[in-house]
C-alpha cells in the first residue's frame, strides 16, 4: 500500500528548494500537464538525424599509357549498325520529263504589235524594198528625148522596188530597246515573211552596229561587215533616245555618223524604225537617214515618203 502523502511533505520540499508545481507533481498531489505540440515538435527538431552512409569510392582505374612514339595506335573497330527492316528502296525513273505545253484553247492575251495588222505586210515591202532600173520603159522620158532632138543612147527605164538585193535586219537589244523585245520579235517574224527567210540577215547589236554586231548571242559578236551591193539595211533601234538617263553605254552621234557613212559606202540603202515619236528625234539623226515611225499610226504613204527621202 503506498504511503499517504500530506502538505507537510509539500512544504518540506518546498523549503528544500524544490519548484512548488514540480514538487507537487512529484508527491502527486496534481496531475501532470502534457507537453504542448509546439515544444514537443521543438524538441523532435532538435534531436539529431541520422546521416545516410556515403557511397563507397569508385575504384580508380589504371590510365591506359599512350604507345611510344614511334609506334602506330591500333585502328579502332567500327562499330556495326544493325540490320534495317524497312522496305526496299524503288528503281528511279531518269527519263526526261515531257515538255509543257500550252492548251490548243489557250485564250491568254497577246500584245498587241506595233504596226496595224492589215497593213503591216503593204508597211513592211515599201520599207524594206530598193529601187532597181529594169522597171518598164519610160515613155515619158524617150518623148521628151525626141522632142528636144537628143539622141537616146541607153533605153530609159522606170525604177522598180525589188526585193531580190536582200534585206539586213540590224536588231538593237541595248536599254532603250528593252520595252520591245516582244515587238521585235514579232516585227522579224513578219520580215521574214514579207522579205522570204532566205533574202533575210538578222543581226543583233547593243547601243550602235560598230561596236559589234552577230546572229547569236553577245559573245559570238563579231566587227560589223555590211551586206552586198544594193541591200536594205533596216535599223530597229532607239538610236540612244530612251533608256536610262544616265546610261554609260549611250551610243553617241559621232559612232552613228561613222556607221552610216560606212554603210553608204558600201553601196547599200539604210533606214530606221523608231519606236518613239518623231517630237523626241534629234536633227541630226533626221538629217543622217530615212526615219519611220514604229506605231499603228503609220500608213503605206508615210512609208513611201520616208524611203524617198533616202
Amino acid at each position: 500500500m503506498a504511503p499517504q502523502v500530506w502538505l507537510g511533505d509539500l512544504l518540506r520540499a518546498v523549503a528544500a528548494g524544490a519548484p512548488p508545481r514540480r514538487a507537487a507533481e512529484l508527491l502527486g498531489l496534481v496531475p501532470e500537464a502534457a507537453p504542448a505540440p509546439a515544444v514537443a515538435e521543438l524538441v523532435a527538431a532538435e534531436q539529431p538525424q541520422a546521416t545516410p552512409p556515403l557511397p563507397p569510392d569508385p575504384v580508380a582505374k589504371p590510365r591506359a599509357e599512350p604507345p611510344p612514339a614511334d609506334e602506330e595506335p591500333p585502328p579502332q573497330a567500327i562499330p556495326m549498325l544493325p540490320e534495317s527492316s524497312t522496305l526496299p528502296l524503288r528503281e528511279t525513273d531518269w527519263s526526261p520529263l515531257p515538255s509543257l505545253r500550252l492548251p490548243e484553247d489557250d485564250q491568254s492575251p497577246r500584245p498587241t504589235p506595233l504596226l496595224a495588222p492589215r497593213t503591216a505586210a503593204a508597211v513592211l515591202h515599201a520599207v524594206l524594198a530598193t529601187f532597181a532600173a529594169d522597171g518598164d520603159p519610160d515613155v515619158e522620158a524617150i518623148t521628151r528625148s525626141w522632142a528636144q532632138a537628143k539622141p537616146l543612147r541607153t533605153l530609159p527605164v522606170k525604177p522598180r522596188a525589188t526585193l531580190r538585193f536582200g534585206v539586213q535586219v540590224l536588231v538593237d537589244t541595248g536599254e532603250g530597246m528593252q520595252l520591245f523585245a516582244s515587238d521585235q520579235r514579232d516585227l522579224v517574224a513578219r520580215i521574214r515573211s514579207v522579205a522570204g527567210a532566205e533574202n533575210v540577215r538578222l543581226l543583233y547589236f547593243s547601243d550602235v552596229p560598230s561596236r559589234g554586231a552577230g546572229s547569236g548571242g553577245r559573245r559570238t559578236w563579231r566587227l560589223y561587215e555590211p551586206p552586198s551591193t544594193g541591200s536594205r539595211v533596216l535599223l530597229i533601234s532607239d538610236f540612244g533616245i530612251g533608256g536610262p538617263r544616265f546610261h554609260h553605254r549611250r551610243s553617241t552621234t559621232a559612232e552613228w555618223r561613222a556607221f552610216l557613212a560606212a554603210v553608204r559606202r558600201a553601196g547599200c540603202s539604210p533606214i530606221g524604225l523608231v519606236p518613239y515619236p518623231p517630237s523626241r528625234w534629234p536633227a541630226w539623226l533626221a538629217s543622217s537617214l530615212p526615219l519611220l515611225l514604229w506605231d499603228r499610226s503609220t500608213t503605206v504613204s508615210r512609208a513611201s515618203v520616208a524611203v524617198r527621202r533616202g
